[in-house]
């Protein structure tokens, strides 16, 4: 026999982000900030719970920070993504 439950909770006030706008990067997930103009800004973020089609973001990311959410099929997500995670990398020059 098996059943579908679904809990509630409170999570309190916080950020949030959607789902869509997460870039799984093996251990770590990804976000892109909007710098102004169109400069984009790899940012690597905490998730906490993910409720619906959002993740509440533990650190990572402030108030006011404007997050890319969908057009992310237009970013090349290999190529952003190796250039991401070597700009993240520890001795990596900018």
């Amino acid at each position: 026999m098996f059943a579908d439950v679904f809990l509630e909770s409170d999570l309190g006030p916080g950020l949030v982000v959607p789902a869509s706008a997460v870039i799984n990067a093996g251990d770590r997930q990804i976000v892109f900030v909007d710098r102004e103009r169109g400069r984009l800004e790899p940012r690597e973020v905490q998730l906490g719970a993910k409720v619906g089609d959002r993740f509440q973001v533990l650190a990572g990311l402030a108030e006011g920070d404007r997050v890319v959410t969908s057009a992310n099929f237009l970013l090349d997500s290999e190529s952003s993504l190796k250039a991401a995670l070597a700009s993240m990398t520890p001795g990596s020059s900018r």
